[in-house]
């Protein structure tokens, strides 16, 4: 099932809105936060390959001035989600399900077409 998914700010503010595609009606905080990270890293990545294909020719990039590394980096989503499930634990990510913060990554939740996710992620200040 597709659920809507939102990565909003402290305040409220709305980032970016994605689709979870969620197999199982029970399912896990650490397999949302998967879900997220991959399909992330799959747009990344395909936007990737298109700028990597639109500056394949040298010669008429550097008429243009524009210089771009022979391969660029593809997102690792398997790196990604370790990433995420550090900023999780360290409470840099926080995760709202149907307006419940969950705890663990283990934690099951139950999940239909109008659970409401929310997403949001914390920046520690500067110097402190």
């Amino acid at each position: 099932m597709k659920i809507l998914a939102q990565e909003k700010t402290f305040a409220g503010k709305i980032l970016d809105e994605i689709w979870l595609e969620i197999e199982n009606e029970r399912t896990t905080v650490a397999n949302i936060i998967e879900q997220k990270v991959a399909q992330e890293t799959t747009c990344f990545n395909k936007n990737l390959v298109q700028k990597q294909n639109q500056f394949k020719d040298k010669k008429q990039n550097a008429l243009n001035g524009y210089q771009m590394a022979d391969k660029l980096a593809l997102a690792d989503a398997e790196k990604e989600t370790y990433k995420a499930y550090q900023a999780f634990e360290s409470n840099q990510l926080i995760l709202l399900v149907d307006e419940v913060q969950m705890k663990e990554l283990s934690t099951e939740v139950l999940v239909n077409p109008d659970t409401n996710i929310q997403f949001i992620k914390l920046m520690p200040l500067v110097g402190g």
